[in-house]
């Protein structure tokens, strides 16, 4: 494949990445929208995260060689598999930091 065509390859299948982790992860796809004036991403931030996840490893694996060192198939995989951990990587994030901003606070009343 061409260096035009590997990017392109790359881009879909991150996206495809993202786009399934997050069908998988939710069981739905949340369409970008606005709430009282604020800006909601919705699915959009886990496709974006695949995407970017992929396109930095295919950049990683080959920055400094002259010849592609990917085959196709390899390519195709490699590219998924990081779009779907991408987006594996932004979705436990997003719990981790929503699930540490409401703390719980013990009821001395129950004994607990």
């Amino acid at each position: 494949m061409t260096m035009g065509m590997d990017v392109i390859t790359v881009l879909i299948c991150g996206l495809l990445g993202g786009f399934v982790h997050n069908v998988l992860y939710t069981k739905t796809f949340d369409f970008p929208r606005t709430e009282k004036g604020k800006f909601i991403w919705g699915s959009l931030d886990d496709v974006i995260a695949g995407v970017v996840a992929a396109v930095i490893t295919y950049l990683e694996s080959n920055v400094g060689t002259t010849t592609a060192s990917l085959t196709g198939t390899q390519l195709v995989l490699v590219a998924f598999t990081a779009g779907i951990g991408g987006s594996a990587v932004i979705s436990a994030y997003q719990k981790s930091q929503t699930s540490t901003s409401t703390p719980t606070v013990a009821n001395p009343t129950k004994g607990g």
